[in-house]
């Protein structure tokens, strides 16, 4: 059986709910964190994905440059994932805030 193509994952996000996100796809598994977006450059998001070695950005518009399968957008501005939805290439998904909470609350839970 071959194995699985990884899933390229930005999150879009700030604050607490960014920073559980990273935490929680930031593990060996079929998923690769290629863009973290934070407004804020200095913010936690941002700091954990340099330390993780991930080019933080701060548009969310540039998370389509990494070329992810998902962008996951952390956080409850309905406004931005209609704004992501409206310029995202074809073959990208946009994942808003209530489909991120339920899977991040999936994750968290014991298997």
């Amino acid at each position: 059986m071959a194995a699985q193509p990884r899933i390229k994952l930005a999150l879009v996000g700030t604050g607490a709910e960014l920073v559980q996100a990273v935490d929680a796809f930031n593990r060996p598994s079929a998923v690769e964190i290629v863009a973290v977006v934070d407004a804020q450059d200095r913010a936690a998001g941002a700091r954990l994905a340099e330390r993780l070695r991930i080019a933080p950005a701060k548009n969310p518009a540039d998370a389509f440059k990494a070329k992810p399968n998902i962008v996951l957008l952390v956080g409850g501005d309905e406004r931005e994932y209609e704004r992501l939805l409206a310029i995202k290439p074809p073959g990208i998904e946009v994942m808003g805030a209530y489909g991120a909470r339920l899977l991040l609350s999936l994750l968290s839970r014991p298997f």
